[in-house]
Formats: structure tokens, C-alpha cells, sequence
């Protein structure tokens, strides 16, 4: 995925213009996804079943496979 700010990618909490965060652009929903599935491959994986870098990597190939997904509907 190129550009993670479209519209198949929006912001998994918007802020409205009032917020004291307005101006910030926050998690996608990309990132988002990625952290569920993150936490789930965490709490699934033994201690020595892999590495940091190949559950972020996993992680973020489940979050494209949940944004494509989303992107039928």
C-alpha cells in the first residue's frame, strides 16, 4: 500500500475541528488494524517463534488484507 491517506484508509478516530488535537491526523485504520492483529499474533507466538520485525511485518499484511476487504463492500 503507497499512499496510507486516502479515502480506503481514513483515520480510525477523527478529530473534530474543536478537539485540542485538531491539526493532528492521528492513527489510520490501517495502523489500527495493524495493531489488533499485532496483538493477537503477540499473544498466539511462543517467545522464540519469531522476531519483532516479522510480527510487524505479518501484522501489517493482515491490516492491507483487512483494508482490501473493506474496499468490496
Amino acid at each position: 500500500m503507497t499512499d496510507k491517506q486516502n479515502l480506503d484508509n481514513p483515520q480510525a478516530f477523527p478529530r473534530t475541528d474543536d478537539s485540542i488535537y485538531a491539526g493532528e491526523a492521528g492513527m489510520t485504520l490501517r495502523d489500527y488494524y495493524a495493531g489488533q492483529a499485532l496483538a493477537a499474533i503477540i499473544t498466539r507466538a511462543s517467545k522464540t517463534s519469531g522476531t519483532g520485525n516479522l510480527f510487524a511485518s505479518a501484522s501489517y499484511e493482515y491490516a492491507d488484507a483487512m483494508l482490501a476487504e473493506r474496499a468490496k463492500k
